[in-house]
């Protein structure tokens, strides 16, 4: 970029022009990092929130973004809005955004290399913030987005090359930055930013001129002073070390809790208009009116997050007979006029500031609480049903066996579906709302009820062992049932063959093989040759003992002498008798074969039932029921 192309503009020319109506498109602030560019820049961020509390600020601070991963979780986790999105949704953002962009997702995702990926992290991002965008109810156009980027020259050539190469050809082609305005901060303009500035396509850049480095060192003292005595507070972003180079459990333990803080926290006043609204008050009034300043639904449980029960009681009753400071909430609770409330916390501020910070931050995370979870006489629930990573109803009667207690929570269950997940046939609360829960703890110091997370993790090795030996029952009934089954297949396969066999025997008797019967019987002949043989024999000297040998063996081949008959079975020759047996037996086969069959449905029906059984206990025992960031923070 040459010289022309850097426009000297004033702060306040700046403030105008990076408005919704304003032509300014990107910005330089020139200075010290830490003297007035970092005031200004606050301020700016400040100014326009509160010109248009639909825009969308975020500012990214080059020493926290190292790395393309480092840059979008700045991003995801320091946007910030008054009225553009709902404060879950933007929670939902954050969360989301850390799930899907973290560099420790599975291996399967992994397979294009560090550079692809790289390169497609800003796809991944500006995706997830078009869809936050869809969730906004007051405005459908094209969002006013103003992109803060701090100590530009600190970031690596490899940063400020993925910022113009990678990120700026997603945004140009995203509706959702069509509006997006720049804004940088630096020392000083060196070639290397002008080379950035050239690639990333910017025309010109209006530079606001600071405080010199030796006006810094000069004025030093006097600038950190005027600016613990500036009577205006601005809601500055907070920052956080972490990174989406996290677990997804860290990130959701410790950025989107931190992000929570400040959002709700409203613009003070000066303080000599707080004193002049409170001026009727005495000063006991006063300090009451200076707690009931924090929480939006003042009642005396709200209260008691501030103070003890005693003062809360106090400043409750006192409040609620001075009809004029309050309107009433549909749930009875009080609501403070807000000049009353802005001025309550401005004099508490200038009194007592870092119980003033503590309880802003505290009535912040106590308004988000409230709104997801209204009902007061029910926050127990939620408090208690964050310990538990997924339940059902039989699961939440055995930790709660108080019929009382069992009905408000199924009763809260039926209410709050919108902050419930579905965990196959069990149900859990959300991320986001246990993300709420748990920061709302973190702070009040509310307690789950004692001995609760033991009871949760006995349970859960009970049913583990119930789970193992019902299932273990189950296989081995499967296994019987299906070998009976099999047996019972069988026979019914060899009673149709003998039925068959019968039919086609009656059908065709001359394929009857015939049958061989043996028997003996005598024979007189043989006899009578035979004895008469050996009667010669004796009595003739020709007839020698060879002829007496053959006469005895003839003799006893007359005594035993076998028959063999060939009998073929007749069952066509009796006529309608022979068709009334066939009949018969097929009667009693197709009994047994029926009674048999229905046998086999009957075990089948168990079979079934045995594998619905099997179903529902699942390949794996159940999963711990106690939230694993519980359990391991135990």
């Amino acid at each position: 970029m040459n010289e022309e192309d850097f426009k000297i503009t004033e702060l306040k020319d700046l403030r105008s022009g990076l408005s919704v109506s304003g032509k300014i498109r990107a910005s330089l602030l020139l200075g010290p990092r830490n003297g007035k560019v970092a005031e200004s820049l606050a301020e700016l961020g400040t100014t326009i929130q509160q010109s248009n509390p639909e825009s969308f600020w975020v500012s990214i601070d080059s020493a926290k973004s190292g790395s393309p991963y480092d840059w979008c979780s700045q991003f995801a986790r320091n946007l910030r809005t008054s009225n553009g999105v709902a404060l879950a949704e933007l929670a939902k953002f954050a969360l989301n955004a850390g799930k899907s962009l973290s560099p420790f997702k599975s291996n399967d995702k992994q397979d294009d290399g560090p550079e692809e990926d790289q390169k497609k992290i800003p796809d991944e991002l500006i995706s997830q913030f078009e869809g936050l965008i869809k969730t906004s109810t007051t405005s459908k156009g094209i969002p006013h987005l103003v992109l803060a980027t701090t100590n530009l020259s600190n970031y690596s050539d490899e940063m400020l090359s993925w910022l113009s190469d990678c990120l700026n050809p997603v945004i140009r082609k995203s509706k959702a930055f069509k509006g997006c305005r720049f804004v940088f901060t630096s020392e000083q303009i060196s070639d290397r930013i002008k080379s950035f500035f050239n690639s990333f396509g910017f025309e010109k850049i209006h530079v606001v001129e600071l405080e010199s480095v030796e006006e810094k060192k000069r004025l030093g003292a006097d600038n950190s002073s005027s600016s613990m005595a500036s009577s205006e507070v601005a809601v500055r972003p907070s920052t956080q070390g972490e990174t989406l180079n996290e677990s997804p459990k860290s990130l959701k333990k410790s950025a989107l809790p931190d992000m929570l803080k400040g959002l709700r926290n409203i613009e003070l006043m000066d303080i000599q208009d707080a004193q002049k609204v409170l001026s009727s008050f005495k000063d006991a009034e006063k300090e009451y009116l200076c707690l009931a300043s924090y929480p939006t639904r003042i009642s005396k449980y709200s209260l008691e997050h501030f103070e003890s029960a005693r003062n809360a009681a106090l400043a409750y009753n006192w409040l609620k007979r001075t009809k004029s400071l309050y309107s009433l909430h549909e749930s009875g609770d009080l609501l403070l006029n807000e000049d009353i409330r802005i001025a309550g916390r401005t004099l508490h501020a200038q009194k007592a500031p870092e119980v003033s910070e503590k309880w802003a931050t505290l009535a912040s995370v106590l308004d988000t609480f409230h709104n997801c979870f209204p009902g007061d006489d029910s926050h127990w629930v939620p408090i208690n049903l964050q310990l538990l990573e997924s339940f059902n109803k039989k699961t939440l009667n055995q930790l709660f066996p108080d019929d009382d207690q069992s009905k408000v929570l199924l009763d809260f269950i039926n209410q709050h579906e919108e902050q419930m997940v579905e965990k196959g046939d069990r149900m859990a609360l959300s991320d986001e709302a246990k993300i709420i829960i748990r920061r709302y703890l973190e702070l009040s110091n509310r307690e789950t009820i004692v001995g609760l997370s033991d009871r949760i993790r006995d349970l859960w090795l009970k049913d583990q062992d119930h789970y193992k030996v019902q299932k273990a029952k189950m296989l081995e009934e499967r296994e019987n049932i299906s070998s009976e089954i099999q047996n019972t297949l069988n026979q019914v396969t060899s009673l149709k063959e003998l039925k068959d066999g019968l039919t086609e025997d009656f059908r065709n008797p001359k394929r009857n093989k015939p049958e061989k019967a043996y028997s003996f019987s005598s024979s007189r002949a043989l006899i009578v040759i035979g004895l008469g043989t050996i009667g010669i024999s004796l009595f003739a000297e020709s007839v020698g003992s060879y002829h007496a040998a053959c006469g005895l063996a003839l003799t006893l081949f007359g005594f035993f002498w076998p028959i063999v008959e060939t009998k073929r079975p007749a069952l066509a020759t009796d006529g309608p008798r022979s068709n009334l047996a066939i009949e018969t037996q097929h009667r009693s086969l197709n009994h047994r074969v029926g009674s048999l069959s229905n046998r086999i449905q009957v075990m089948k029906t168990n079979l079934d039932a045995v594998e619905k059984k099997l179903s529902k206990l699942g390949d794996e025992p159940p999963l711990p029921y106690l939230d694993p960031e519980v359990g391991s923070s135990a």
